[in-house]
């Protein structure tokens, strides 16, 4: 069943689209992502934004080190 998440550190959950409400995170306000995961644990979710995000780093450390 689609469910919908955080992956802020607040780690959010909802059965309803929307945006983290949550006061304390880092992601307030921002989109939850859809997650169609079985187990309610979230793996491929999380793997796919650390993923991301390592991309991210590894892009901004070439680009500081071009100049």
């Amino acid at each position: 069943m689609t469910h919908y998440i955080c992956t802020g550190e607040c780690h959010g959950e909802s059965k309803t689209s929307g945006v983290c409400q949550a006061d304390d995170c880092s992601k307030r306000g921002l989109p939850l992502l859809s997650c169609d995961c079985e187990d309610w644990h979230h793996d491929e979710i999380y793997e796919k934004e650390l993923r991301e995000k390592n991309d991210d780093d590894s892009l901004n450390f070439s680009e500081e080190n071009e100049r």
